[in-house]
C-alpha cells in the first residue's frame, strides 16, 4: 500500500492524460469559464529525478477540486529555456538532463487553443535527489510515543485512540513537503508544509507553511526520524500535534504504518 501511494504520489502528477476524454461541455466549461483553473498535472510540484522523463497533461479544475482532462491543441515549452531539461512541444514528454543539479527547478509552461480561446497553465517541476527516499509515501499513524523525558521518545502512549485520535493520513512527498491530516474528507488537509531528512543522523525537521488546523503551541516540529525493518515509519523526540478541539496529553513521537 505505501509503495503504491509513493508511485502515485510521484508519477500520476504527470501522467493523468490516461483519463477518459470529458464530454464537450467540461471542455467548453474549462476554456470558457475565467474561474476553471487549468493545472499542469494535478497542480502539484512535479519531482523528478535526473535523468527520467514524464509525460506532461493538463487539467481542467471547475470550483474547487472538480478535475477533468481538456480537449485543446497544446503548445508546450519550457520558461525560460534550459539546457537542465528537455520538452517536446508537440507531446508534452519532458525529460530532465543526467547532468541536471539536485534541486534545480524548472517552470513549464501549456499554451491552450480551442473553442476560440486561448489559455495558459504553468506548472513546477523540481529535480530531487537520485537516490532512493524510502519514507516517502502514504502513512497511518498506528500509536503514538509517549514521553520518557521532557521531549524524548518512550514506549507507545495508553491514551485511547478516542481521547488522542491517531493521524489518518500522513503525506511525506519526494518534493520535499508534507501534509498531516487526522479525519480525511475529499481533499481536506489539517496543515502542510516542508521537511528535510539528514540521511546519516536521520534527523527530521518540519516546517508548516499553511493549514486549515495548524498545530498547537505546543507542537515540536523537530526529531529523528527511522525506518522500522518491517516496513514501518518512527518520528521520535517530536509532537505534531492534535485535531482542533482535541487536548490530549502531549506526545513525544509517532509510529506509522504503510
Amino acid at each position: 500500500m505505501r509503495n503504491l501511494a509513493r508511485f502515485v504520489a510521484t508519477v500520476s502528477a504527470v501522467a493523468v492524460a490516461a483519463s477518459l476524454s470529458p464530454p464537450a461541455k467540461a471542455a467548453d466549461e474549462c476554456m470558457n469559464d475565467p474561474e476553471a483553473r487549468l493545472v499542469v498535472g494535478n497542480g502539484d510540484t512535479i519531482a523528478l529525478r535526473p535523468g527520467t522523463s514524464a509525460k506532461l497533461a493538463v487539467t481542467c479544475r471547475i470550483c474547487c477540486w472538480v478535475d477533468s482532462s481538456v480537449e485543446a491543441a497544446v503548445a508546450w515549452s519550457l520558461q525560460p529555456a534550459t539546457t537542465a531539461a528537455s520538452l517536446d512541444p508537440h507531446t508534452g514528454a519532458l525529460t530532465i538532463a543526467a547532468s541536471a543539479p539536485v534541486g534545480t527547478k524548472l517552470t513549464v509552461a501549456a499554451d491552450l487553443t480551442g473553442r476560440g480561446k486561448k489559455r495558459r497553465a504553468e506548472g513546477q517541476v523540481l529535480v530531487i535527489d537520485p537516490r532512493p527516499q524510502p519514507w516517502a509515501g502514504l502513512w497511518t499513524e498506528t500509536s503514538r510515543l509517549a514521553c520518557a523525558s521532557p521531549g524524548k521518545a518512550g514506549g507507545p502512549d495508553s491514551t485511547p485512540a478516542d481521547k488522542a485520535p491517531l493521524i489518518r493520513e500522513f503525506m511525506l512527498n519526494e518534493d520535499g513537503t508534507f501534509t498531516v491530516t487526522w479525519f480525511p474528507f475529499e481533499r481536506y488537509k489539517d496543515y502542510w508544509g516542508t521537511y528535510t531528512v539528514d540521511r546519516k543522523s536521520g534527523a527530521v525537521n518540519f516546517t508548516v507553511t499553511g493549514g486549515n488546523s495548524v498545530p498547537p503551541p505546543g507542537a515540536d516540529l523537530s526529531g529523528t526520524l527511522r525506518l522500522e525493518p518491517g516496513g514501518g515509519l518512527v518520528l521520535a523526540d517530536l509532537y505534531l500535534g492534535a485535531p482542533s478541539g482535541s487536548t490530549p496529553p502531549r506526545a513525544c513521537g509517532h509510529r506509522f504504518g504503510g
